[in-house]
């Protein structure tokens, strides 16, 4: 799988640190957006080719768990989960387009986006409970009463 200018960059030039330092899923990702820049998007998102963790673990140095971790992190992105509409172009590695999202895949997103939405409303929620626990604590201590009173 050629780079994006087109060239297989040699594995030992793509990792960073010192001593190839394993970097975390989300540093790896962050590696991705500058290296492939046609492919990963920090605004307008596209469906990434079905498979192509096998493409990136051909031309990574990283472990293939490494690599799945830190598309886990691009795929699960609301932007990401909103770009995997039926019909949309699937884009590899060098940004080219690739398949075609399927009407069963985008069902999938959709029910994970609107999972991801329901889990970040509940956790809304439970925080502002415990950010108004809180309150009614200290403006009870503040007047001298113990909150069971």
């Amino acid at each position: 799988m050629p780079s994006t200018n087109g060239e297989s960059p040699p594995q030992s030039s793509l990792a960073f640190g010192v001593e190839h330092e394993v970097p975390s899923p989300q540093a790896l990702l962050a590696q991705w957006y500058k290296r492939y820049p046609k492919t990963f998007f920090k605004g307008h998102t596209r469906p990434l080719k079905t498979g192509i963790h096998l493409d990136l673990c051909e031309l990574e140095p990283w472990p293939e768990k490494l690599v799945r971790r830190a598309l886990a992190c691009y795929v699960h992105l609301p932007r990401y989960l909103k770009s995997v509409r039926e019909g949309a172009n699937r884009v590899d590695l060098v940004g080219e387009d690739s398949e075609v999202v399927t009407a069963e895949e985008a069902k999938h997103a959709k029910r994970q986006l609107e999972a991801l939405q329901k889990k970040q409303k509940a956790r809304e929620t439970q925080e502002r409970s415990a950010k108004l626990d809180r309150k009614i604590g200290a403006l009870l201590a503040k007047h001298g009463q113990s909150p069971q009173d």
